[in-house]
């Protein structure tokens, strides 16, 4: 996880530099003022007002720790949100070192991991709000991040949330039997021919996660609210002549995943 720590204290500097002991290579920022009163030549200075440099970093890193006020932190990230698929992580610390806040993207940025780890190395009460935490459900976003998956139609995920939550009755397709267990009121299917079967028999299903790395989704015999995972399991090996572009490869990659069907978003890619 790419990480950077802001500290706006003399005390929230001496607390940043306990991260940094627990993550060696995490840059520290810290207002030009206070960095000079330091002479300190592990801290980054900035210049300016604090949400205007908050701006030039916010879309630069996965992480960042703001050792400061809640308050604050609110009023300096809002103006940069964009939505929890591309906002990243953010955990406030009081510079004190009592509570580490998991205030953004909790679950698909890794807010709500990041805060406990910070609590285990600065003896901090980690506080996570999200409520499928509260209530002790595995969240499916919080599934997508640990596994690796890519979720689609991430508005619907409120609504898979709080079936989740209620105990109501979910439905997931998956093109194999997966591995884990997942609390609550589960139906599984395989085919199409068992998500009919099985919306006829629980005609209170609620809301459909499918997890599959096919472009085309099964039918639902209803409207129903759902959401898409996909597991990145197709490898693909690429082989051309010298010259060739990229963008004539990966125009050769999408004819081919879209011959049998499968979603480009599965190809695990490496650079």
């Amino acid at each position: 996880m790419k990480l950077a720590v802001i500290a706006v204290s003399v005390d929230g500097v001496e607390l940043a530099r306990k991260i940094q002991c627990s993550y060696p290579y995490v840059p520290i920022f810290a207002p030009a003022a206070l960095v000079k009163s330091e002479q300190s030549s592990d801290l980054r200075r900035f210049e300016g007002g604090l949400q205007d440099f908050i701006g030039t970093i916010f879309h630069r890193f996965e992480a960042l720790v703001l050792v400061m006020a809640t308050g604050i932190a609110v009023r300096v990230t809002a103006p940069y949100l964009k939505g929890k698929a591309m906002d990243p992580a953010v955990v406030v610390v009081d510079d004190g070192g009592r509570f580490a806040i998991s205030l953004l993207s909790g679950h698909l940025g890794g807010a709500n991991e990041l805060a406990h780890k910070l609590g285990e190395a600065l003896g901090a009460l980690p506080v996570i709000t999200t409520s499928t935490d509260r209530h002790g459900v595995l969240a499916f976003d919080l599934l997508a991040r640990r596994w690796g998956w890519v979720l689609e139609n991430l508005t619907n995920l409120k609504k898979i949330s709080t079936a989740q939550i209620k105990g109501e009755p979910l439905l997931i397709y998956t093109d194999d039997a997966f591995q884990f267990h997942l609390p609550g009121n589960i139906k599984t299917a395989h085919s199409q021919e068992e998500i009919y079967a099985l919306c006829e028999e629980n005609d209170q299903v609620t809301g459909v996660v499918f997890i599959t790395n096919r472009k085309t989704l099964p039918r639902l015999p209803q409207e129903l609210p759902y959401i898409t995972l996909r597991p990145r399991n197709i490898v693909a090996g690429v082989g051309c002549r010298k010259g060739v572009s990229a963008a004539r490869v990966l125009s050769g990659l999408g004819r081919y995943c879209g011959a049998p069907g499968l979603g480009a978003l599965s190809v695990l890619w490496r650079a």
